[in-house]
């Protein structure tokens, strides 16, 4: 009795499933699950992640659950800081990612700013919050924001930002940002509408460090992003 073509086509598939998959027999790939195996879940994906990054091989990223695996060639392409890696990444949503990541500048900032002014006459308190984020393709290092303020009698001409995050970190990575948040006073008799004209001239200046050069740049109160960036002086 001759098999049937359903037969056949059961047979080819199961065949086919005892083939190794080729990403599997990959040294850094089979070092990964030898390391992550038997892992808590949340270790497991930091495991194969790091060995991800560490190896440069986003064939390691498939030893992750599907769609997390997203984030884990992302971390990979990031720290490949080559755009020749985009070719070799599994996923074609990812790879589109990728290619739109390295056309970026490598240094691009966007800024928010929010300054109220309030208090009594002649003494007035300028209560700022600065978010600045860094839209590059590289990390920058030291990264240092001013206040620059327009000529004013009593005004300071640049209020150097103290970070308001707990833990320092040197490095800022792209898509990461900086809050700063603070108050100055200011002795003045001009009134909240001259106030608000003035710092409408208010810029802020940013320093960072690449490849161990320091560079600078002015930029207003604002550089839109998105829909939600904005300047507010009331």
């Amino acid at each position: 009795m001759r098999p049937s073509w359903f037969n056949l086509l059961a047979l080819l598939v199961l065949l086919t499933g005892c083939i190794p998959q080729p990403w599997k027999q990959n040294p850094d790939v089979q070092v990964a699950k030898q390391d992550c195996t038997g892992l808590p879940q949340g270790e497991h994906y930091a495991c194969i992640e790091r060995h991800a990054v560490t190896s440069l091989n986003p064939e390691v990223c498939r030893l992750a659950s599907m769609w997390v695996d997203d984030a884990c060639l992302q971390a990979v392409y990031q720290a490949a800081d080559d755009p020749a890696i985009c070719e070799r990444l599994y996923r074609p949503g990812v790879a589109k990612t990728c290619r739109a990541y390295y056309q970026r500048p490598a240094v691009d900032f966007a800024t928010s700013t929010l300054i109220n002014a309030g208090g009594a006459p002649g003494r007035q308190t300028l209560g700022y919050r600065v978010v600045v984020i860094h839209y590059g393709n590289r990390p920058v290092e030291d990264l240092t924001a001013w206040l620059l303020f327009p000529e004013a009698e009593g005004l300071p001409a640049q209020v150097r930002f103290q970070r308001t995050e707990i833990a320092p970190a040197q490095l800022v990575q792209p898509n990461q940002g900086r809050v700063y948040e603070g108050e100055i006073t200011w002795e003045t008799e001009r009134s909240k509408h001259e106030i608000g004209a003035l710092l409408d001239w208010a810029q802020i200046r940013l320093g960072w460090t690449l490849d161990g050069e320091r560079q600078e740049k002015l930029f207003p109160l604002s550089t839109e992003k998105g829909p939600d960036w904005g300047t507010s002086v009331p």
